[in-house]
């Protein structure tokens, strides 16, 4: 099997730099970081940050997925791009995308959760307009641009036909359907797993809290099956909170336990 395993800098206890080598010991084989925050002035803009984790990770033999551009959850271009928000969002898709070509690190992702969850045909239409401006930019840095939405798949059919650029990807999340009260996540992935790139996110819980990956009713298990008889070749990405209770241990049991679910049920093709 050619898939690796990673995790997120925002899940992970206390990220820095410095953590890189215990994540890599902890066994993942990728990570995925973030720009950081508008209110903290996108940190990951910063061109000593962007060598520091780039050695670090190179140092550490992890592979540095495309980069969330999480800050848009809170300051979204869903009410539109001309509207002072929408402006801090269009700076901070444009900062990642800058941040990954430096890093080496393929592209960006962008969520539609939060404050920029679509609701509507104009919230579409702004997200259609936002990942255009980011592909187009993207293009000529030479990386990615990944979506992350609760579109279903003959959704997704529509936005990627409104937005037909071949650097544009799918981040498929397992339990963002769930969470949402959706059941087509695995509908969504049988339809479009040869658009989504490098990774795709994999957690469980509830909207309270995380949950470990074994043991539940969740989709997890087929996901993982489906991944496997296709031979999947990205990276599947943890995004439990492993920073807070009920899944924070000093001894990184419970990351453990996930990736081992992970690789056992992918494996088991």
């Amino acid at each position: 099997m050619r898939y690796t395993v990673g995790i997120t800098s925002w899940c992970w206890p206390g990220f820095s730099s410095a953590a890189m080598p215990a994540i890599r010991k902890a066994g993942f084989d990728t990570l995925q970081t973030e720009v950081g925050d508008w209110e903290d002035g996108l940190p990951l803009s910063g061109k000593d940050l962007q060598s520091e984790y780039a050695d670090s990770a190179a140092e550490a033999g992890l592979r540095l997925l495309p980069v969330a551009v999480n800050t848009v959850c809170r300051h979204p271009f869903t009410a539109g791009l001309d509207t002072p928000e929408g402006a801090i969002a269009l700076k901070a898709l444009d900062v990642g995308i800058e941040a990954a070509a430096a890093m080496n690190a393929e592209g960006i992702t962008v969520p539609n959760f939060g404050m920029n969850k679509i609701l509507d045909p104009a919230g579409l239409e702004n997200t259609v307009l936002a990942l255009r401006h980011a592909c187009e930019y993207a293009r000529e840095l030479g990386v990615n641009v990944y979506t992350e939405n609760l579109l279903s798949a003959a959704g997704l059919a529509q936005l990627f036909a409104d937005c037909p650029f071949p650097n544009l990807y799918l981040l498929f999340d397992s339990h963002n359907y769930i969470l949402h009260g959706l059941d087509c996540a695995v509908d969504v992935l049988r339809t479009w797993h040869d658009r989504t790139g490098s990774h795709l996110h994999m957690k469980a819980g509830t909207q309270a809290h995380s949950g470990p990956l074994a043991g539940r009713d969740g989709p997890e298990e087929e996901i993982l099956a489906f991944l496997a008889e296709k031979d999947y070749a990205g990276s599947v990405v943890l995004e439990n909170d492993y920073q807070n209770p009920p899944l924070f241990s000093e001894d990184c049991r419970f990351m453990r336990d996930d990736i081992l679910f992970v690789r056992r049920c992918m494996d088991k093709a």
